[in-house]
């Protein structure tokens, strides 16, 4: 029985390279990609801002849409209402 004289740490073909593979990698890489391609770091902001809105969608939108109030139908935009009412009184 013959013992290999490879050692079992490092074996892997990322060491074989010479290359250490950093947890923090993924992130690298992708920072790299956002200053290469502007197109690529522009759609992530996109895609960031429409997450935030979403999280903060309760507190943006505070009235129901669905909620009639015929004494406040067509008003203009204002405090109350950001963009106005339709013709039944819901919050647009």
């Amino acid at each position: 029985m013959s013992m290999s004289s490879e050692p079992v740490i490092g074996s892997s073909p990322a060491a074989k390279n010479g290359r250490i593979r950093v947890r923090g990698a993924r992130l690298f890489n992708f920072l790299r990609l956002l200053a290469k391609n502007p197109l690529t770091a522009i759609g992530s902001l996109i895609v960031l801002s429409l997450i935030v809105i979403a999280i903060f969608a309760p507190w943006l939108a505070t009235h129901d849409p669905l909620v009639q109030d015929l004494a406040n139908a067509l008003q203009a935009p204002g405090a109350a209402h950001w963009f106005g009412t339709d013709e039944f009184g819901r919050d647009v």
